[in-house]
């Protein structure tokens, strides 16, 4: 007999009654938990959310509600016993509420009684919130869903991942109902509309986050509806048991608050971090890279042997329109779109045909829900009442439709993108004999000229990179240029999709090196707008537009401020698939000191992707009459 049970027999043969009973079977239960470590068991503390930085060791979670002790976020011992405390308080045994420790960490309660099953005389009480909870979230899978690139918002511009619990089946007809699965979802609490008061906040920490559910039909209003935005699912392999410890730490961490910082604990973070605390056996955070974005999330868990059991696709509103109107020939397209500008049904009697013109009418549906996202949401609205006249009418056509069939893209899948960050290093030679080495670091994401796959088409997504060039004249390196954001959209205008074309930059560049010259330091913030055609079925992309430019010298003499604008035109073509080929052209007004009068600026870029994370790059500039070349080799991480 050990020397823990001979010291435990007394009290389970003469137990006594009352508070000395509790008291006894706590005193029990802590002296147990200290036998067997407890304290820094992996899953303990990944429930807590401890973590060991260059500060220490503490908790991320940083509101006091989610901890039992005031020293629970710096101390799992005291947390522990602190826990184990209230759970057998007399008030908390006998409590109807959901205030007590009991139901207000299940995760946690239900991991001590795990790893003591010595113990058989365990609290229970009524927990009616979290039992409603349980019954309507609770299912026997999880997926991790990333919503993709969304560059309308500073916030979504890197994508979104949040967590669906999956459902059973429906027990009246067997059948699974997706969109009433429940999304859990941790996002920053904004409290501002200004992007720039936005961006220093989130960098900064300056927000607070919070864990919230939702059922799935939201997210998919939100993301696939309103913003046209395409979900892929992840199916994880956690078992039911886990998914159920997964959902009881989402109750745990529903109240709580945690600093939200837009490149370190964000969105992508977290998700990872609630799975480590459902299933201890997993190691995802040590995967990721210091600074996190959605897509890196997703690397990690296909990386994972054996966490990622399925991947599915639901298009957007977007897809499935372009999908619907392909089935239409040019009148009936025309028709379509009346119908939805004229609000007028009776333009469909110019096709008499009953079948095509049910195919036309579920294209106007989707049409008008692609155009009006948030007035169809809106029971009085005009739109919405317009939509019920052509449901109405839809119902009243005879003719059944084909499911619409939309086979996921092979090559838009986000796994299968070239890594987020970059290297590169190179060389530059200019006319006038300047010449260097390049050499450059990006922290996100992706260009007009990189590999497609994985990235929407037309999209550029660029922050925080940095390039030095080595000048024989400083003998040193130089920075040529940091890139706080440079954000493009092209968006081929369409009648059925139409959608300006914009870009925004900020940063501060170098002016060209010239023999025996110092380069300048320039702060610079552009942007532009236009439109975009796509030609040979998006094989050729065409630009026009504007673009404007202010500069301001940052170092030496203080009296360059300069502002430009011009017209702008560019060409892209994808020659084949690993290649891309492109011209980019402003015709810029300058004024400052000393100089009035036009600037041409033109740049060619051919790229080759020639694996998913190898590039070389060819560029050729002529910029303020300066004519260079410069040969780049890229790797992604």
């Amino acid at each position: 007999m050990g020397p823990l049970l001979f010291f435990l027999l007394p009290v389970f043969l003469f137990p006594s009654s009352g508070r000395t009973q509790v008291a006894t079977v706590e005193e029990q239960v802590w002296t147990l938990a200290q036998s067997k470590k407890l304290t820094q068991d992996r899953q303990w503390l990944r429930l807590l959310h401890f973590r060991t930085t260059w500060l220490g060791t503490e908790s991320d979670v940083d509101s006091a509600n989610f901890f039992s002790s005031p020293q629970g976020k710096t101390d799992p011992s005291a947390e522990l016993r602190e826990f184990i405390r209230a759970i057998f308080l007399p008030e908390a045994v006998s409590a109807t509420q959901d205030k007590s420790a009991l139901c207000r960490f299940p995760a946690r309660y239900e991991w001590l009684k795990r790893n003591l099953p010595e113990i058989s005389a365990w609290p229970s009480h009524p927990c009616p919130l979290l039992t409603r909870f349980r019954d309507e979230v609770r299912g026997p899978s999880v997926s991790m869903v990333f919503s993709s690139y969304y560059l309308n918002n500073p916030s979504s511009a890197f994508g979104h991942t949040f967590l669906r619990v999956n459902k059973e089946a429906s027990p009246k007809d067997g059948v699974r109902y997706e969109l009433l699965d429940y999304g859990f979802n941790y996002a920053a609490n904004v409290d501002t509309d200004n992007a720039l008061v936005y961006g220093v906040k989130g960098l900064f920490g300056g927000f607070h986050g919070q864990f919230t559910s939702v059922p799935y039909y939201y997210k998919v209003r939100e993301y696939n509806n309103a913003e046209s935005r395409d979900l892929w699912q992840y199916q994880l392999s956690l078992t039911p048991a886990q998914v159920a410890v997964l959902v009881d730490h989402l109750w745990e961490l529903g109240p709580a608050q945690i600093d939200y910082w837009y490149l370190t604990e964000n969105c992508s973070f977290h998700m990872l971090s609630v799975l480590e605390a459902a299933d201890p056996d997993l190691n995802l955070l040590s995967g990721l890279k210091k600074y996190v974005i959605p897509a890196d999330t997703i690397q990690v868990l296909m990386k994972a042997p054996g966490l990622v059991s399925e991947v599915t696709y639901r298009p957007s509103i977007r897809t499935q329109l372009l999908h619907r109107f392909d089935r239409l020939n040019a009148k009936e397209k025309d028709v379509a779109h009346r119908v939805v500008e004229n609000r007028d049904l009776a333009l469909l009697a110019e096709i008499p045909d009953v079948e095509r013109q049910s195919l036309i009418l579920d294209g106007v549906l989707d049409l008008v829900d692609f155009r009006y996202p948030y007035e169809v949401q809106i029971a009085t609205d005009p739109v919405t009442l317009f939509k019920n006249k052509v449901l109405s009418a839809r119902g009243a056509n005879p003719h059944i439709s084909e499911p619409l069939k939309i086979e996921t893209p092979g090559n838009d899948r986000p796994h299968d993108g070239h890594g987020s960050r970059r290297l590169g290093i190179g060389w530059r030679k200019n006319h006038l004999g300047g010449e260097g080495l390049l050499l450059e670091h990006r922290f996100a994401l992706h260009d007009l000229y990189e590999g497609q796959t994985g990235y929407p088409d037309g999209a550029q997504i660029s922050m925080f990179e940095m390039d030095f060039i080595y000048s024989p004249v400083e003998k040193s390196f130089l920075l040529d240029q940091l890139v706080l954001f440079e954000v493009i959209s092209r968006s081929p205008w369409t009648r059925l999709t139409p959608a300006w074309s914009w870009q925004t930059y900020g940063g501060i560049e170098r002016s060209p090196w010239l023999p025996g010259r110092s380069p300048e330091a320039l702060a610079k913030l552009e942007g532009g707008g236009g439109l975009n055609a796509d030609l040979i079925r998006s094989r050729l992309n065409l630009f026009g537009g504007v673009r404007a430019s202010v500069r301001s010298r940052l170092e030496g003499r203080s009296d360059l401020f300069s502002l430009s604008g011009g017209p702008a035109l560019g060409l892209r073509g994808k020659i084949l698939p690993p290649m891309i080929l492109g011209v980019e052209a402003w015709w810029r007004h300058e004024n400052r000191e000393g100089f009035n009068g036009f600037i041409r600026d033109v740049e060619a870029t051919l790229h080759w992707q020639h694996s998913k994370n190898l590039a070389t790059r060819l560029v050729g500039r002529e910029e303020t009459g300066l004519r260079s070349l410069e040969i780049q080799l890229f790797g992604y991480y």
